[in-house]
């Protein structure tokens, strides 16, 4: 690599790449620190390995709803449904519609107690309130079951039995349009039968029971669990929030693990997310079960098809373990209900046969410590900065000294102290991830300046390709690396998130093309540029590189709501899921890869203004492509073959865009000939008097 003019290395700097022990120990370094990532990241495939079993979940209410409507029994439906492969449901507390639409009971208020009382169809002994609901059930003891029932839910200060000898009213204390909306407790007679008479796995859906005490709460859970059949709990409610919460949430994490009940948590956004759910989470990890459930109106809108795609993707590529279903009930385009059923959970078992199971797998716990392969890790983006920096000047020996121990060291005191360790590490991987990308791009920059000495197209060709692999090598380890500051379960659950992805895909691109300004000498002129009057066509340019910037940045993320998908582009993403079991990411193999190597291409046309173009194109590749490892919620091997899958795919369309190039620089007739051939270019790079060997 090209030493930049004017540098030279006084008393005490390390100098630039010309020192090839100072690379040597760099490079071993960086190596070092890469092995150690990968030692970490090997027990992440291992914990992942044995958290591969996905489990299909139906939704009772929904099938209730549908035998309904059909005039049949839910038991027929649920048989029906099992054959077709699913043997769990989700069993929601029941409120006052269900206990009507069952036959158990119907809702009165107190007028309607009164004139029952004064048409003798009901003992007269006490006066009922006005104010309260009351239950009338179908005989007394029925009458005792849906009130102890209740009692689970609201509290045996809110319900209670009509006192009076062999009466079916249930008194229930509180507002009654907010008792219409509210849970009555789970039936334990209906779960007992769902599992007894017909083989099915229980999740119970439980209501936050606001107000209740520690102990009655743990009793709620401990009488859940011992109902045959039930191992998971998703928490339900119109107050969208989990049991115990505020107060008492560490309770009830507690009671869940010690009754080895699973933790069911939907994937939504965090502002809609259930309020607590998060720390039950975080308390038991390993008891954490992720949900993915398509909502009921999108789903009736939605082909089966598309569905099963939704619900694939999810179990493959993000450790979905839980899928939520719900039965179609009318016409989907030309479909009837119950083809477009048959098509839904066919397609599921079809699609995810090797990991469908009857009860879904959690992560098990870490084996070991990650602390001393995160110093070294550290190190080594310590060592990748100093090599950074030292292509461009030389390194006083204290600075380089001072990064790569200074990171290391920050790393070792957070984690042994536990101060400030989750935002260091946090920003040890942004700083990794950013860094790596960029020393990968520049690193290329003298093969790139140099491509116009190729006698021909193969040539040129041969040199991008082993570009874009050298390249592509680096941002993989610079990868690797940062995910191996996040190995925790709770980032492996999406609980942790790395926040800084649109961070690293602007900083990245940016670094990158300042970077070949520099070398270039193009910064004067870009000073000059920027001194110049604003014109009309300054700010047509800068609207259209801001919509792009903000469109582009729009579509990168870790926890950002997805933009709208046209339906040509959904239907690329699900042919390529389906052709190549992981869709690679657009911005490498249709943008990025195909960019570096149009690079190469342009320079041997002698085109530089359009080369920083092209390494644009390449840094934004190449940025995505150590973004891909900080989806720590997607399995490992499954970010290796979309990163393989954008090279292959990103290295053949390039080459074509190339050899359509060459074809316009000399087959199109003078006019394009004139403005595309290599015998008019315009004059070349800096670099090739610098009489360096490369």
């Amino acid at each position: 690599m090209p030493e930049p003019s004017g540098t030279s290395a006084g008393p005490g700097a390390i100098p630039g790449p010309s020192s090839c022990r100072t690379r040597r120990v760099l490079w071993f370094l960086l190596l070092l620190a890469l092995t150690a990532a990968l030692g970490i990241l090997w027990e992440r495939v291992g914990r992942e390995r044995a958290n591969d079993r996905v489990e299909a979940v139906l939704d009772l209410r929904s099938v209730a709803a549908l035998a309904r409507s059909r005039g049949t029994s839910s038991d027929d439906l649920l048989r029906g449904f099992a054959a077709l492969g699913v043997r769990s449901l989700a069993v929601d507390e029941q409120n006052l519609d269900d206990l009507a639409l069952s036959g158990r009971a119907r809702a009165l208020r107190g007028l309607e107690v009164a004139e029952l009382q004064r048409q003798g169809s009901l003992p007269a002994t006490l006066e009922p309130s006005p104010e309260r609901l009351y239950l009338l059930a179908r005989n007394p003891e029925e009458a005792r079951r849906i009130a102890r029932e209740a009692e689970a839910s609201l509290g045996g200060d809110r319900v209670r039995v009509w006192p009076a000898s062999g009466s079916e009213l249930v008194e229930l204390v509180g507002d009654p349009r907010t008792l219409a909306q509210t849970g009555l407790g789970l039936s334990e007679e209906l779960l007992t039968h769902l599992h007894r008479d017909l083989g099915l796995q229980i999740w119970v859906r439980p209501e936050g029971m606001p107000g209740a005490s520690e102990p009655a709460l743990q009793s709620r859970l401990r009488a859940l669990a011992a109902v045959p059949g039930v191992h998971g709990v998703l928490f339900a409610g119109v107050r969208n929030e989990v049991m115990g919460y505020p107060d008492h949430l560490e309770a009830v994490a507690r009671t869940l693990a010690d009754l080895s009940l699973r933790l069911g948590v939907i994937e939504l956004p965090a502002k809609v997310q259930q309020k607590g759910v998060e720390t039950l989470a975080r308390q038991a990890p390993e008891q954490v079960v992720r949900v993915l459930a398509v909502p009921p109106a999108q789903q009736a809108r939605t082909d089966p098809e598309t569905v099963v795609a939704m619900y694939s993707l999810g179990a493959r590529e993000r450790n979905i373990r839980l899928l939520y279903l719900r039965p179609y009930d009318d016409l989907v385009g030309e479909l009837s209900a119950d083809e477009a059923n048959e098509r839904l959970f066919t397609g599921i078992q079809r699609s995810l046969a090797p990991m469908l199971d009857v009860q879904a797998s959690t992560f098990p716990p870490p084996r070991s410590g990650w602390l001393l392969g995160q110093v070294l890790v550290a190190a080594g983006a310590g060592a990748a900065v100093v090599l950074l920096l030292g292509i461009f000047a030389s390194v006083p020996a204290w600075l380089a000294v001072g990064l790569v121990l200074g990171l290391a060291a920050g790393t070792a005191l957070t984690g042994l102290l536990g101060i400030l360790d989750g935002p260091w590490r946090a920003l040890m991987a942004l700083g990794t991830a950013t860094v790596f990308p960029v020393l990968g791009l520049v690193l290329q920059f003298t093969s790139l300046e140099r491509a116009s000495d190729e006698p021909g197209p193969v040539c040129l060709l041969l040199r991008a390709t082993r570009a874009l692999l050298a390249a592509s090598l680096v941002s993989l380890a610079g990868g690797l690396m940062a995910a191996s500051f996040l190995p925790e379960t709770t980032s492996m659950l999406s609980l942790d998130v790395f926040r800084g992805v649109k961070v690293l895909s602007a900083l990245v691109p940016l670094l990158v093309v300042l970077a070949w300004t520099v070398r270039q000498g193009s910064f004067q002129a870009l000073i000059r540029l920027l001194d110049e009057r604003l014109r009309v066509w300054h700010l047509l340019a800068l609207v259209i590189l801001g919509a792009l910037g903000v469109f582009y940045l729009a579509r990168t993320g870790n926890v950002s709501a997805e933009m709208a998908v046209s339906d040509s582009e959904r239907l690329l993403r699900r042919g390529l899921d389906a052709l190549l079991g992981v869709r690679p990411r657009f911005k490498e193999f249709l943008l990025g890869h195909p960019g570096l190597l149009l690079a190469f291409t342009l320079v041997w046309l002698r085109k530089p203004t359009l080369v920083v173009l092209a390494l644009l194109a390449a840094a934004v590749g190449q940025a995505s492509l150590a973004g891909t490892y900080a989806h720590i919620h997607t399995p490992l091997v499954v970010s290796l073959v979309r990163t393989g899958w954008g090279l292959v795919l990103g290295w053949g369309l390039g080459s074509l865009a190339c050899l359509a190039c060459l074809a316009l620089a000399g087959w199109l007739g003078p006019r394009l000939t004139a403005l595309w051939a290599p015998a008019d270019r315009e004059p070349g790079f800096g670099v090739e008097s610098s009489g360096e060997p490369e």
